[in-house]
């Protein structure tokens, strides 16, 4: 029944009427329900509510003996028809039933005109249409379009929304072949699946009872099977689904998926979500024998190969019987009539209490998504005028302008919000909200926080010089669910209050809709003026030279009044997010709508406190579509070989911009070692018969001076050293060019999680937390570093391990020479596998604890030591076993076949994941999820970039060149190919990973950065542990223990020449170091005319500050 119209009058005669299976009425106060297509769902079974048909059910509602859940009493309202009229005649009631219809008919024609055209053209006998138990304005989906790929995009309102059961079929899919492949009568699964479970039963008997099959667990021992074994087998196959079926259905289908990853969220839905939804979908309650055939066809496979013969055949069909008994049961204890008292009687009273009952949704949590679902109502139809002016009082502001709101076109709804759309030309800061002033106080105020005044627009500043006509959206800021309209009026406030009162001096926009889960966040131009000066950015100045700006001299500064220009969309960015991270109580504060317990004390970091108290769900920057696709179309969409590094740095920031500058540096910096080892490989006859070629006859090197390894060698240790000391002069030209060469990160404000004795900084003369430096360094050398050797050692132990068992296993399927024990092969390499992943994990837990621990104030020394503890493990972890084989195995050809196998099947997969994968899923996933219009407004917009996965950072990709940089340096004079391998990978990666960060993930914040940080220091020391590791690699080499055993060199001989070899090629990298500077020439001069401006503007400031 329609909420909008009023409801239907029946007498106490007429109610009690209807007490039959064919039309069954209850009744629930005044309220009247037909229950009639529940009589068979209600878990109590049809005669229950039979007796009680035409009677008020208060009682039994409430209990005892049972009292039904909120769940059951909302399902319930589906089957609501109309009131009681007590005091009314039948006369009466009947002159009501009549108005009633002809108003249902004048509203239906009214209706007729409106409808959508493509729902007039269903058909009207669809279960779709037909069924009206879902309210199709107010659900937080459109039931009209298929439901897989809309769910995703619910978030944190998914949990939730999917434990409300609805009355109601569910399409999944619009294409007609899937749709239908998800969907079976239940009749379908014994059809298809007994026969098979007969044959299979009866094959396994007759095949027992031959008495040939025998376990054999050596050469000379083995066990028969008898055919009376067979029951006991088909019992535990029975016994192995049914436990299989309880971990996957108790930690598979009943996780609770991340509320930002919207794959698992569909993938949830798909699996076990939608039979929640809707759990009395006759067509949905048995798996369909399609998709079941292939989940079948693998367990029959993994056991085939697992157990020997007919013994995997026997458990397999035991297993198949139990998921078939599995599912008949199942679509009886929704759909079946059980007698009272017995064992499935109570099976389905508590199986349908798990749909109805035993949920984590709460009646709150709904009662909120309800109130949101009657905000959206109301934005698209126009209702309930006096709904809105009722929240704009409640607000505090443009109610005028609320009670003169009419529906609009979607072109004219953005011209309601005084917000500009990204890449218009925006101005240097704050405007005043395009509404007209206050006319109704907001109310009492929780706390005063300055006196910017809240709107429905952007929060106004006192400044003058940041009034502008327009304002850019740069972040947006993400609320929970539960978050109080006085929470999020106190935090707009906060947002736009000055620094010195307590406040970020930034500009806030409360979002389209007021009683919304979002906040707008911009910057007006004193903000990021005065951030630009804290972060020491260098800017161009008049004369046209880089220096570090001052926000005192910043007239003499090109652009300083254009934003646009002055800062990159990134800087500004990351701005906001300096100010909110920097937000810290003056005082004990009480936040509005919060406990007591969740006050804020003095010195809190109040952006870290309001995030652990799930009122900030996240925050993240906007993307500028025109931006990003100029940079997509130079970047990668194009056949140029160059990339737009400046337009990168600008957009991205200078840390994604180091991390592409130094790919296409070290691609290119690839070419000199791969033609080199094309032509070893070609050239030298020694390494072609290493490398297998022994079809034709290969001359013997012997008599050559030098062999192609000893070229590749010292070319692989010259080169590593050559190329890092070119990039670092690369990279010193690129922080000038970006303004980042005298970053002041130690003079800013402490990190979030930084903490200490308040006191104030020596340095800054500014009231902060304080941590003694020796306290840190003291915890790094007693805790972290011994913590650090722990886990290095538990992953030596775990190769080891590895190694013991792989022998172990190779000595018994030696001795038994069977199926069982070739199976036994696999054990120890994905027991190795499993134990260094389930290490990687808790390791990463410890190593972000120790960074805490250790308690860092800078951002970028947290992430430094952060990167550098999980390196050391990952270096292990990647060449801990190259090592072994190369120096404790001293296998050559094992150590050759390991590395091309490493190298080939790592190209592969990389190729796949990282260009295959991500473009499949946003042309077929993502991109018809994230379809928009040019007239939708710009808040659904920046709602459709939250629904994008957060970016993972940059450690994987850095780690991906670590590797690739320690294969050639280490290792490539045994496999010469490598760097051509590695060359074909990278020239795809930098057009792979320009995608990703475009295309399929969030917008990160990047804080400017003056080079690759750990990174390159990580670099550095493979270059030269390069000097170790092909010394020995030569030492082991056939053609050089030849050599020295000519000319009588005795083995001890023979490694004091390599230590001495080694010794000479570390001095040599080491001279090279020197003579090749870090900075080019006018890097320095322009670094030291910097210093030395520095210098003579801080004697002027004395002057000045001495004469007032």
């Amino acid at each position: 029944m329609s909420p909008s119209t009023s409801p239907q009058f029946f007498t106490e005669r007429e109610v009690a009427h209807h007490c039959t299976k064919d039309s069954c009425w209850v009744l629930l106060g005044t309220r009247v329900y037909d229950v009639t297509a529940f009589l068979r769902m209600h878990p109590g079974g049809e005669a229950l509510i039979l007796r009680r048909s035409g009677k008020d059910v208060s009682r039994e509602m409430e209990g005892p003996p049972h009292r039904h859940s909120e769940n059951a009493r909302r399902w319930m309202e589906q089957y609501y028809i109309g009131e009681l009229g007590r005091d009314s005649s039948a006369e009466e009631a009947q002159s009501l039933r009549e108005r009633r219809k002809a108003s249902e008919q004048t509203e239906g024609k009214t209706a007729e005109k409106t409808t959508n055209k493509t729902l007039k053209e269903e058909e009207e006998d669809s279960p779709f249409n037909l069924c009206s138990s879902v309210d199709l304005n107010n659900d937080l989906v459109d039931w009209r379009k298929p439901l897989a790929w809309q769910v995703g995009h619910l978030g944190e309102k998914y949990d939730a929304w999917v434990h409300q059961p609805v009355d109601r079929p569910i399409r999944l899919f619009g294409n007609p072949f899937l749709e239908a492949s998800t969907k079976t009568s239940w009749y379908w699964v014994p059809v298809v699946w007994l026969p098979i479970v007969f044959y299979f039963s009866w094959h396994c008997y007759t095949t027992l009872a031959k008495g040939t099959t025998r376990i054999v667990l050596t050469s000379d021992f083995s066990i028969p099977i008898h055919k009376y074994v067979f029951p006991l087998l088909f019992l535990m196959g029975w016994f192995l689904w049914s436990f299989i079926e309880y971990c996957i259905h108790r930690f598979v289908f009943h996780m609770k998926p991340p509320a930002h990853n919207y794959y698992l969220i569909t993938l949830h839905f798909l699996l076990h979500g939608q039979h929640h939804k809707s759990p009395f979908d006759g067509s949905r309650l048995v798996f369909p024998p399609g998709l079941a055939s292939l989940v079948v066809g693998c367990f029959y496979l993994i056991l085939r190969s697992t157990l020997p013969d007919i013994l995997g055949v026997c458990v397999f069909v035991g297993g198949l019987c139990g998921y078939v008994v599995y599912d008949m049961i199942h679509y009886y204890l929704h759909y079946g009539s059980p007698k009272k008292g017995s064992y499935m009687y109570g099976l389905k009273a508590y199986h349908v209490k798990h749909h109805f009952e035993h949920q984590r949704a709460e009646g709150q949590s709904w009662r909120h998504e309800a109130s949101l679902s009657d905000v959206l109502l109301w934005r698209s139809q126009g209702h309930s005028v006096s709904f809105v002016t009722r929240v704009g009082q409640e607000f505090g502001g443009s109610v005028g302008l609320l009670q003169d709101w009419k529906p609009e076109r979607p072109e004219q709804r953005s011209d309601r919000v005084t917000m500009s759309k990204p890449g218009d030309n925006e101005g240097d800061g704050s405007t005043e909200a395009a509404q007209p002033e206050d006319k109704a106080p907001a109310g009492k105020v929780l706390s005063t926080l300055g006196a910017t005044t809240f709107r429905l627009g952007w929060t106004k500043v006192s400044c003058p010089c940041c009034v502008s006509e327009r304002v850019e959206p740069l972040v947006l800021v993400r609320l929970g669910e539960k978050v109080r309209p006085e929470t999020k009026r106190w935090l707009l406030r906060l947002i736009g209050t000055p620094q010195k009162d307590g406040g970020a001096a930034l500009l806030a926009h409360p979002g389209e809709d007021v009683t919304g889960n979002i906040i707008v966040v911009s910057a007006p131009r004193c903000t990021l003026l005065r951030a630009t000066e804290e972060l020491g950015l260098c800017k161009t100045y008049h004369n046209g030279d880089m220096e570090p700006f001052s926000y005192n001299d910043r007239d003499n500064f090109k652009d300083s009044d254009n934003m646009e220009v002055f800062l990159t969309l990134a800087e500004k960015q990351y701005i906001v997010k300096y100010e909110l991270d920097g937000l810290r109580a003056q005082r004990d504060l009480r936040i509005p709508g919060l406990s007591e317990s969740k006050a804020l004390q003095h010195r809190d970091n109040i952006w870290q406190k309001l995030g652990s108290a799930g009122i900030i769900v996240d925050t993240f920057p906007l993307h500028n579509p025109q931006k990003l696709k100029d940079l997509s179309k130079a970047w990668y969409s194009g056949n140029q070989l160059a990339q737009p590094l400046d337009s990168v740095n600008g957009y991205f920031g200078s840390s994604v911009g180091f991390y592409f500058s130094f790919l296409d540096f070290y691609t290119w910096s690839l070419l000199p070692p791969a033609i080199l080892g094309l032509s070893i490989s070609y050239f030298s006859g020694e390494v072609q018969k290493e490398m297998g070629s022994e079809a034709t006859s290969v001359e013997d090197e012997s008599g050559s001076a030098v062999s192609g390894h000893m070229i590749l060698a010292v070319f692989s240790m010259i080169w590593s050293t050559v190329v890092m000391e070119m990039w670092k002069r690369r990279s010193s030209s690129l922080s000038y060019r970006w303004g980042t060469l005298k970053l002041a990160e130690r003079f800013a404000e402490p990190r979030p999680g930084f903490h200490g004795e308040v006191g104030i900084n020596p340095v800054t003369g500014r009231v902060e937390p304080l941590f003694p430096e020796w306290q840190r360094d003291l915890r790094m050398a007693l805790v972290s570093v011994p913590v650090v050797g722990l886990f290095l050692g538990l992953v030596v132990l775990g190769m080891l391990g590895f190694y013991w068992a792989e022998a172990q296993v190779q000595a018994l399927h030696k001795a038994w020479d069977s199926l069982l024990s070739q199976t036994f092969l696999y054990i120890p390499s994905v027991l190795h596998i499993v134990y260094t992943n389930m290490l990687a994990t808790v390791y990463r837990t410890v190593a972000q604890s120790l960074t805490e621990y250790e308690n860092h104030r800078e951002e970028s020394a947290f992430e430094n030591h952060l990167t550098a503890k999980v390196l050391v493990f990952t270096f292990f972890n990647y060449f801990a076993v190259l090592f072994h084989i190369a120096f404790f195995k001293q296998d050559v050809p094992l150590l050759r076949k390991r590395l091309a196998s490493l190298l080939i099947v790592s190209q592969l997969v990389n190729q796949v994941t990282e260009v295959v994968i991500p473009f499949l899923v946003d042309r077929f996933i993502s991109a018809p999820n994230r379809s928009e219009n040019e007239d939708d407004p710009e808040e659904d917009k920046f709602q459709n970039q939250s629904t994008l996965p957060a970016f993972p950072g940059l450690f994987a990709e850095y780690i991906e060149l670590l590797v690739q940089f320690g294969y050639l340096s280490l290792f490539s004079c045994v496999y010469p190919l490598t760097a051509v391998l590695l060359l074909i990978n990278n020239i795809t990666e930098i057009r792979s990973d320009a995608y990703k960060i475009c295309r399929l993930f969030r917008k990160p914040f990047c804080p400017p950065v003056a080079n690759m940080g750990v990174w390159q220091i990580a670099f550095e020391v493979l270059s030269f542990v390069s000097v170790v590791s092909n010394c020995w690699l030569l030492m082991l080499s056939p053609w050089l223990q030849r050599l020295c055993q000519e000319g009588g060199m005795s083995s001890t001989n023979i490694l004091l020449l390599a230590v001495l070899v080694e010794h000479v090629l570390i001095l040599v990298k080491v001279i090279l170091a020197v003579l090749i500077p870090d900075e080019p020439d006018w890097i320095c001069k322009k670094r030291q005319q910097i210093e030395y401006t520095s210098m003579q503007a801080l004697r002027q400031q004395k002057l000045h500050s001495e004469e007032s």
